[in-house]
Formats: C-alpha cells, structure tokens, sequence
C-alpha cells in the first residue's frame, strides 16, 4: 500500500470511531464542593406560576468573590441555591419575580453565616410598594442543615426535603 492510502485509511478510521462516540449531557453542578457551604433562599410562592417565567436573583458581599458561585434556580420549589459558599459571613439580598414583572419576594439579611459542608436555608417575604426593587424586608433564617445530597440526580428531591423541613 501507498503512503497515501494508509493515511486516507487511518484517517476514515478515526474519523468512524469519533463519530460513534456518544456524549451524555453533562450532570448539573449540584455537588458541594471539599470545604466549602451553601445557602439556600425560599421564596414565597406564586400559586400557578410557570417553571418558565419564573426567575430569582441573590447576592452575597463578604469574603471572596461570590459573583462567580453557581447559583441554581430551583423553579419548580421556587427557591434559588448558591454552591460552594466559602465559609464565612455575608450579606444576602434576594429577590424573586415572574418575567416582566416585579420582584414579587426577597429581603435582605446581613451577618448569614456559612459553614463547611453545610446548607443555610433563608426565607424570603412577600415585596410590596417601594422595596420590591432594593428589598428592605428581611429575610429569615429557617435553618442550617447538613449537606448530605451524593447523587446529582435525586437533587430536586432532596430539596424539597429540606424545604418540606419545620
């Protein structure tokens, strides 16, 4: 056989093998990472509301950079996770909304303190009048709970368990 020819044919091999790979969609970035927190808001509920119109927003000042945390939006539970919190204190300001609409619930609360390997679970109220667009209501501290979630496909469940908690 020529040079060319066993390129050609190397070549359609790879290419054939390439083509019979299969990609998994990639799994959500649920996983908490080694050292480090998490902190869950749940909002009030808007009864009907539609898993597609619904939208959250949270932000954290304290140590490090947050800006670029996961933040997941739980449309379904209507609530709003951020992963991989480094330990510490924070400022959370939260607010929810339909799409088009105002923030419909949120608050703030200063001083939420996060710690490894745990899930701090804040409450959001329902907004009226000015503050719907810089929330002055308070959120509230539910409850911190440990991060036992292992398995990226049982995450809808497991928060919901941990909304369902008194």
């Amino acid at each position: 056989m020529k040079p060319h020819t066993i390129c050609v044919l190397l070549l359609s091999v790879l290419i054939a093998f390439s083509g019979c790979k299969r990609t998994q969609p990639a799994a959500p970035p649920v996983m908490l990472d080694d050292g480090r927190g998490a902190i869950l808001v749940i909002f009030e509920r808007v009864p009907g509301a539609d898993r597609d119109s619904w939208l959250s927003q949270i932000t954290l000042a304290g140590p490090g950079d947050t800006k670029t945390l996961p933040r997941i939006p739980v449309a379904d539970q209507q609530s709003l996770l951020v992963l991989n919190v480094p330990p510490g204190f924070y400022s959370v300001t939260a607010q929810a909304y339909l799409r088009k609409n105002p923030p419909h619930a949120g608050g703030s609360l200063s001083a939420v303190e996060v710690k490894s390997g745990r899930l701090t679970v804040l409450q959001g109220n329902r907004l009226t009048g000015e503050e719907r667009f810089q929330p002055v209501e308070p959120l509230h501290f539910v409850n911190c709970v440990p991060w036992t979630l292992r398995q990226t496909e049982k995450f809808h469940e497991y928060i919901a368990d941990i909304i369902a908690l008194p």
